[in-house]
């Protein structure tokens, strides 16, 4: 019995194990696209309040609106991305990095 006992619980704690790897890594892929879609959430967000914003100011229609709404997401993006990307992909390596 001692040596049943002592093989079932080493093959629950390699169970065990294995399952907390793959928790793990599914809450690293989790953290990595929360990540990835907080920036383009927030960048989306700004651009349709300053699209808003100036439409109120200007008395545009809903065409300006969708028209500005895509010139601050170019804007934004032509002038952020070679500043944020790198820390992005730097922030997505060591979430990602196995050890």
């Amino acid at each position: 019995m001692g040596a049943l006992a002592k093989t079932l619980f080493l093959t629950l704690h390699h169970g065990f194990q294995a399952i907390g790897r793959a928790v793990g890594q599914l809450a690293s892929i989790a953290l990595g696209v929360g990540l990835f879609l907080a920036s383009i959430s927030a960048v989306l967000a700004a651009s349709m309040c300053a699209a808003v914003g100036v439409v109120k100011l200007t008395g545009g229609g809903a065409f300006v609106i969708f028209l500005l709404f895509w010139v601050f997401v170019a804007l934004i993006g032509w002038y952020v991305a070679p500043h944020v990307q790198p820390k992005i992909r730097q922030a997505l390596r060591a979430l990602l990095h196995d050890d």
